[in-house]
């Protein structure tokens, strides 16, 4: 026969700080686009033979990668904020913009008229759209950082005012140098900004 039951005594479970609550609803979010950029990786390898990878479009993908993580990584600075529901609606609202990009920046397989349309054809019809998605991005974690946080200036409000004005123009813009340019602007300053403003755990 069975055995009998024994009573295993588990440790008390700690309670979950409103921090750590409203990192695993944000991360939940930003998961979506890393998936969605992955995927779309995966389907460029897949077509490789039918439609050759365009590679300014898979460097802003790479870009916007890294924008994910450090955005993940940034919200250690609001772990003394005091929540409610309006700051975490704050705290979420710059992570759907750039999610919207993740999803829109890789082609989904089919064109909108049935045709496959090519990854640099893909790029060019949603770069506007996506790059006016990043400067909302930006805007939008300002507005949380001043609100969730005590305002001080720092070298990172210059940062995103240079950024948000490339990322303007270049969303009106189609020639792939002044692109490839921005690109290149834009990871500078993203590395500026991890270096000296991105929140060291501690």
């Amino acid at each position: 026969m069975y055995p009998a039951a024994r009573r295993i005594a588990l440790p008390e479970s700690l309670p979950v700080s409103k921090f750590e609550y409203i990192t695993v609803l944000t991360s939940l979010v930003v998961a979506v686009g890393v998936s969605q950029l992955i995927s779309g990786w995966g389907r460029l390898y897949l077509n490789r033979s039918e439609a050759r990878p365009y590679a300014l479009q898979a460097a802003v993908s790479v870009l916007l990668l890294v924008a994910l993580l450090q955005s993940t990584w940034g919200y250690w600075g609001f772990r003394d904020a005091s929540w409610d529901f309006f700051r975490f609606m704050l705290a979420l609202a710059p992570l759907l913009p750039i999610v919207g990009a993740s999803y829109l920046i890789l082609p989904r397989g089919e064109g909108p008229t049935g045709s496959s349309r090519s990854p640099r054809d893909h790029y060019f019809a949603v770069h506007r759209v996506v790059f006016l998605l990043l400067a909302a991005w930006i805007a939008l974690g300002t507005i949380a950082e001043l609100a969730l946080v005590e305002p001080e200036l720092h070298l990172g409000q210059g940062v995103r005012l240079v950024a948000t004005i490339l990322l303007l123009a270049l969303a009106f813009t189609r020639r792939p140098s002044l692109h490839w340019a921005g690109m290149a602007l834009l990871a500078i300053l993203q590395l500026l900004f991890v270096l000296f403003v991105t929140p060291v755990l501690d």
